[in-house]
């Protein structure tokens, strides 16, 4: 997957269910009959594939099939970018599957994610990226 950030659900091997996140903090994985509108969520996303380099993209959950669209098969979760949200403007607006929605994480799982790339950065000796060739 060169090029492309990934979630820690897309890592294999990694069981978000079991990982240390959740032993951490509890439950800091977001549960869909949980969610509130108006709310941010987080994902997070990584660079390497040691979890090293961190991405926090947050997220403002604008409801279910806000427009009255369905794709007909499953309920669609929408969220918004917290810029134009706050702002009162149209955005990027994304949908979620469930299992899309269950890979968000709350601030507290943003900060035992961020602490646990620290650790693995520091345990790998501080890695940097290596540039993609062209």
């Amino acid at each position: 997957m060169k090029g492309t950030l990934r979630t820690l659900r897309e890592f294999p091997g990694y069981d978000v269910g079991a990982g240390p996140l959740n032993a951490a903090l509890g439950n800091v994985i977001v549960d869909i009959r949980e969610l509130v509108v108006g709310a941010t969520y987080y994902r997070v996303t990584y660079s390497d594939p040691g979890l090293t380099m961190i991405g926090v993209q947050p997220l403002v959950y604008i409801g279910t099939n806000p427009c009255g669209e369905s794709n007909g098969t499953e309920l669609e979760y929408y969220f918004q970018d917290t810029v134009s949200y706050t702002w009162g403007g149209e955005g990027q607006v994304f949908p979620h599957s469930d299992a899309e929605v269950q890979g968000l994480l709350d601030l507290p799982g943003v900060h035992a994610a961020c602490a646990e790339a620290v650790e693995r950065w520091t345990v790998s000796g501080q890695p940097k990226l290596i540039p993609a060739k062209r």
